[in-house]
């Protein structure tokens, strides 16, 4: 967790993890459009041909203050693929809480204990504990006709026991629940740490936050990096990653510009490889 001292606001970051097509994206976009306009900041997208990673700010404000701080919510998506390792790695870094997106869809139960595997592997690798981390499991496309049962699921993947909200986000079942729910697990946390008796989550189902002028969050949008990329072969793009992902790290958080370049050389790896 980040403090803001200036804007006296405690930024939590909260990643949503899964495989490919699970809903992730769905779930952030019917977050933004149903959040109050002055509590959230501009919806970015990092896009491939064939995947998305998306992030904005939101500043809830009926979840109170800790010592006089407000919550600021920073919500991430991450790609699906399994190509875009490094980028998943890069957005886990600095987590402060997990949604776990399962899809429900009939024969997707490998992809998700695949997809689970490889959220411990790597935030392993960046030294965050996923037995105590805050997480939960959000079990998406429960309305499927022809859907994995929540029991089977809860059995295959559910290791720690977290919370289960079944959704269906294509309608917004379920999505403000998974919020309201994270959220509840990430105060319980900064309570904890401060012995304060903090204020009870109440996040609407359609509307995160009370209008407040005020505090409304401006977010400018950053151009892509411009830099060009005239390495050839595997080698070389994997040497460009890597001192990518060192400049990155370097950093106290994840700027979308550098990620959208970390984005493109996996694109373009990946090509590559198949060719």
């Amino acid at each position: 967790m980040l403090f803001n001292y200036a804007s006296k606001e405690i930024i939590v970051k909260i990643v949503y993890y899964g495989p490919a097509l699970s809903g992730k994206t769905t779930n952030l976009e019917y977050i933004h459009k149903k959040s109050n306009p002055q509590t959230r900041g501009k919806l970015i997208s990092l896009a491939t041909e064939t995947d998305r990673t998306l992030f904005f700010d939101l500043l809830p404000m009926d979840l109170g203050k800790v010592r006089g701080f407000y919550i600021k919510l920073q919500l991430y998506t991450v790609p699906g693929q399994v190509k875009y390792n490094s980028t998943r790695k890069l957005v886990l870094k600095g987590v402060d809480a997990i949604v776990f997106v399962a899809d429900s869809s009939k024969g997707l139960v490998e992809a998700n204990i695949e997809s689970m595997k490889n959220l411990k592997e790597n935030l392993k690798e960046l030294g965050i504990d996923y037995t105590t981390i805050p997480a939960i499991l959000q079990f998406n496309k429960q309305d499927l006709s022809d859907r994995i049962s929540k029991d089977e699921l809860d059995s295959r993947i559910n290791d720690r026991k977290l919370p289960c909200i079944e959704a269906s986000a294509i309608n917004g079942s379920g999505i403000f629940e998974t919020l309201k729910e994270i959220s509840k697990l990430v105060l319980d946390v900064l309570n904890k740490s401060y012995e304060i008796a903090g204020p009870k989550t109440t996040l609407g189902k359609d509307d995160t936050a009370k209008t407040n002028s005020e505090r409304n969050i401006i977010q400018e949008e950053t151009s892509n990096s411009s830099e060009t990329v005239d390495l050839t072969g595997d080698e070389g793009l994997n040497n460009k990653i890597l001192r990518l992902q060192s400049k990155i790290i370097s950093l106290k958080s994840v700027s979308h510009d550098l990620l959208n370049e970390l984005i493109s050389l996996e694109q373009l790896l990946a090509d590559l490889k198949s060719n």
